[in-house]
């Protein structure tokens, strides 16, 4: 899913070849967030294709290289990325491989709905918070311990996106 959001954010952008969305990928580091390889790249551009969720517009002859398909994104394609976006604050997983694809393209949904998406997650969070159970062992303690504190990282970090989304609004 995370390279889709990725690739059909990049299509709504601009058209291109799958060699430069993977340059654009490779150049911003964010092969990071997921798994980035040539077969999983021009996999997920056929599956998008198939699924008429993106077209090839033209394609173009390189001397003495194969022939290059630009990839536009179809109005199918967009309501698709839209989707996807959502899906990922709708989940409230804190997975990377997911949740930073979403928010590198969520300028394309209504960032209203996706900061109301995000307080609500903040809320769930808080509500496990406050339920903190005591816990046993030492190493049941060590446990706990780091649970909650990275759920209280989270918390954090989900609140300056928040932050940051809702300044967008206002702009």
């Amino acid at each position: 899913m995370s390279i889709q959001i990725v690739i059909l954010g990049l299509l709504k952008s601009n058209d291109q070849h799958p060699y430069e969305i993977k340059k654009i990928i490779k150049e911003n580091k964010w092969d990071q967030f997921f798994d980035m390889t040539d077969g999983n790249l021009y996999y997920s551009i056929e599956s998008l294709r198939k699924k008429n969720y993106i077209q090839s517009i033209k394609t173009e002859k390189v001397e003495k290289r194969p022939n290059r398909t630009i990839y536009s994104i179809t109005s199918e394609g967009y309501e698709h990325l839209i989707n996807l976006i959502y899906d990922v604050f709708e989940n409230q997983k804190m997975d990377g491989r997911s949740l930073y694809p979403a928010l590198l393209f969520v300028d394309y949904v209504k960032l209203d709905k996706v900061a109301e998406l995000i307080t609500s997650w903040i809320t769930n969070l808080e509500l496990e918070l406050d339920d903190n159970p005591a816990s046993g062992s030492d190493l049941a303690a060590a446990i706990h311990a780091h649970y909650y504190g990275m759920l209280n990282f989270h918390l954090k970090w989900l609140k300056n996106v928040r932050d940051i989304i809702v300044a967008r609004i206002s702009d």
